[in-house]
C-alpha cells in the first residue's frame, strides 16, 4: 500500500503568476533538489508518483484557480521522510504565492501514526497489568474497591461481562485511577468532633485524607516520583489523541512516543519483580460511596465455593472431598459385608 498525500491548492489569479498546470510545475521545479514532470517528482534521491490537475475557476465572482495535487510513495521510511520534507517545501512555496492549502488526505501522518500506536498500546496495557496484578495480590478479591467511584466507568467497577474493569477505562482514565486523590472514608460528624477536641490519632485520620492510589500503593513499588510518571502519561495521551483524531503526526512525534514509552517501561518492568516479594498485610479499601449489594466475581478473583480463610476458620466447598471419600469407604464396607 502506497503512502498518498492529497492537497487542494487555491490561488488568486491576480496574485499568482503561474496559472495552469504546466506553469505550476515550473514553479515547483524552482525548488532545490526537485525535478517534477507530469507524472513523477524526484527529491533528494527519492522518486514519487505525481499528479497535478487544474479545476479552473470554481467560485463565482472570484478570479481564482484550484489545483488538485496528489503525491504517492511506497512505504519506504527514508522515502517517506523525504516526502515530508518535499511537502514542507511545497507548502512554503504556496504560502509565498499567497495561496491556500487544504489537506484532503495526509498519508505521511498515517505512516508515522501506524508506527507509533503499538508503543502506546503496549505501555497502556502494561500499566493495566501492573495495577490489576498488584491490587489483586495486595488487596485480595475486593481489589476493585481501590477504584474510586468518580473514576470507574459509568460507576461500574465490575467490568463488562465480568471482565477486568481496567480494560473498560480509556488512556486518560487510567491516569485518574493512579493520580487522582480520593479518601478511603467519608468524614462523619463524629470524626469532625474528634478533630475539634484532638481526640483522634494521626493513624485514625489517615483514611480521611485524599491521597492518590499511586502514593497509597505504588510509591514504594515503582522507582520514580508520581510527577515523573504523570507528566509523561499526559504527554502520551496528547500524542495518542493526535493518532485517534487524525491530526498531523510527524516523525518527531513518533520519536517522542518511542522515548516516553521507553522511559515509562523502564520504571514499570522492575516493579513486577517486586510484586512477588510483597508482604501481604491488611489494607483498608474505600468505603466512600461503595455499593453494598453482592458483586459478581471479577476475572481472577476467588469464586463462590472456593476455600477462603475467614479469621481462624476455613470455609470449605459444599461438596467437601473428605466427605466424599468417607462416603465411598462406607459404601464399600456395606458392599463387602453383604456378600
Amino acid at each position: 500500500m502506497n503512502t498518498e498525500v492529497n492537497y487542494l491548492i487555491l490561488f488568486d489569479k491576480k496574485k499568482f503568476q503561474f496559472s495552469g498546470v504546466d506553469t505550476f510545475i515550473k514553479l515547483i521545479n524552482l525548488l532545490d533538489a526537485v525535478t517534477a514532470t507530469n507524472d513523477s517528482i524526484k527529491f533528494k534521491g527519492s522518486e514519487f508518483g505525481f499528479g497535478l490537475t487544474s479545476e479552473g475557476d470554481r467560485f463565482e465572482n472570484h478570479d481564482t484557480e484550484l489545483f488538485d495535487l496528489v503525491i504517492t510513495s511506497n512505504k519506504n521510511e527514508k522515502d517517506v521522510e523525504h516526502l515530508a520534507q518535499l511537502l514542507r517545501e511545497i507548502r512554503i512555496t504556496v504560502s509565498n504565492q499567497q495561496g491556500t492549502i487544504t489537506p484532503v488526505f495526509d498519508g505521511v501522518s498515517a505512516f508515522y501514526a501506524e508506527k507509533a500506536y503499538p508503543y502506546i498500546h503496549y505501555i497502556e496495557n502494561l500499566m493495566r497489568k501492573l495495577y490489576s496484578k498488584f491490587a489483586l495480590i495486595k488487596l485480595g478479591p475486593q481489589w476493585v474497591d481501590s477504584i474510586p467511584d468518580n473514576v470507574a466507568v459509568s460507576g461500574n467497577k465490575n467490568g463488562v461481562n465480568g471482565s477486568n474493569p481496567l480494560y473498560d477505562m480509556d488512556f486518560i482514565t487510567i491516569n485518574d485511577l493512579l493520580f487522582k486523590e480520593h479518601p478511603l472514608k467519608e468524614i462523619t460528624p463524629d470524626i469532625l468532633k474528634k478533630l475539634k477536641t484532638g481526640d483522634i490519632s494521626p493513624e485514625e485520620i489517615e483514611p480521611y485524607i485524599p491521597t492518590s492510589n499511586w502514593v497509597r500503593h505504588f510509591s514504594d513499588l515503582v522507582d520514580c516520583e508520581s510527577n515523573y510518571l504523570e507528566t509523561r502519561w499526559k504527554k502520551l495521551y496528547e500524542l495518542r489523541n493526535k493518532i485517534a483524531h487524525n491530526k498531523q503526526f510527524t516523525k518527531p512525534d513518533l520519536e517522542d512516543v518511542k522515548k516516553i514509552t521507553e522511559d515509562v517501561k523502564s520504571k514499570l518492568l522492575p516493579a513486577f519483580t517486586k510484586i512477588s516479594d510483597l508482604e501481604i498485610t491488611e489494607v483498608e479499601t474505600p468505603t466512600v460511596g461503595l455499593q453494598r449489594e453482592s458483586k459478581p466475581p471479577i476475572e481472577g478473583e476467588l469464586c463462590n465455593g472456593d476455600i477462603v480463610k475467614q479469621g481462624s476458620e476455613i470455609v470449605k466447598k459444599e461438596n467437601d472431598l473428605g466427605g466424599l471419600a468417607t462416603l465411598a469407604l462406607v459404601v464399600g464396607f456395606l458392599a463387602a459385608i453383604s456378600k
